[in-house]
């Protein structure tokens, strides 16, 4: 079985080339340390060989579809298999890029790109580790379309938590749940999986990126109340802010 410090390096490497987010490196963390047994990835068409071909030259076993971004604004995107694409989602496809799943155990990777292409995300989304409460409350989320934001806030009933800071994503931040969607923005069980996350990037030495990971999930931001739009706050944003329009968040 391939090594962690070889297992480490390998994706610093996709980290370097930009072929997976920086968003994607909490769920790497779990995935190496043996905290998640299913790694789920993204990658652009024009990269899938590269990283087919590390994958192959390290032992990792993987499995592979072609999926479709169908964009909806706002940084949400429906995301869809070749088999479920319509005539009219044709006029918004994004781009088309491959979905990955590797595992290092004796787990067959195809199991949970299977489950998502039929639909079942209760069983993908157990496969790879997410919280159940998360799971069952992505079905409102994709209907709120592009004022996800401000679903996640009305399901926040105390202080925002920067462990699962998911809006951060918005304007390129990221948090340590890496590209879970938590059911509120203060989840206790999504917050835990951001614990372990973090402690596991502490656990492989990758304390720089830790702590960067760590500022961009702090860091406050602005959400548009009528269109969910979310900037960080900062100079700029301060002296803009409509308090009638928009809300600021701040995250402990």
């Amino acid at each position: 079985m391939i090594n962690r410090i070889t297992l480490t390096e390998l994706f610093l490497q996709l980290l370097k080339k930009n072929i997976v987010p920086l968003s994607i490196l909490p769920e790497i963390a779990l995935f190496i340390t043996n905290r998640k047994e299913f790694l789920r990835l993204t990658v652009q068409d024009e990269q899938f060989t590269e990283i087919q071909a590390l994958f192959r030259d390290n032992n990792v076993s993987f499995s592979v579809k072609k999926i479709y971004s169908v964009y909806r604004g706002n940084t949400w995107y429906d995301i869809k298999f070749e088999n479920q694409i319509c005539d009219i989602d044709k006029e918004h496809i994004h781009y088309v890029r491959y979905l990955v799943c590797c595992t290092l155990g004796n787990n067959d990777p195809n199991t949970v790109l299977k489950a998502e292409e039929e639909g079942r995300i209760d069983d993908a989304g157990s496969l790879l580790g997410y919280p159940k409460c998360c799971i069952n409350a992505i079905d409102e989320l994709n209907n709120s379309g592009l004022k996800w934001p401000l679903l996640l806030m009305q399901k926040t009933k105390d202080q925002p938590n920067s462990y699962v800071n998911r809006l951060a994503s918005v304007w390129g931040g990221t948090s340590f749940t890496g590209e879970l969607f938590p059911c509120s923005l203060n989840c206790k069980n999504a917050i835990e999986l951001g614990k372990s996350a973090e402690a596991a990037l502490w656990e492989l030495g990758l304390n720089r990126l830790a702590r960067e990971i760590q500022y961009l999930s702090q860091r406050p931001i602005v959400v548009n109340k009528v269109n969910g739009n979310v900037q960080p706050l900062n100079e700029t944003t301060i002296n803009d802010l409509n308090l009638e329009l928009q809300v600021p968040v701040f995250f402990k």
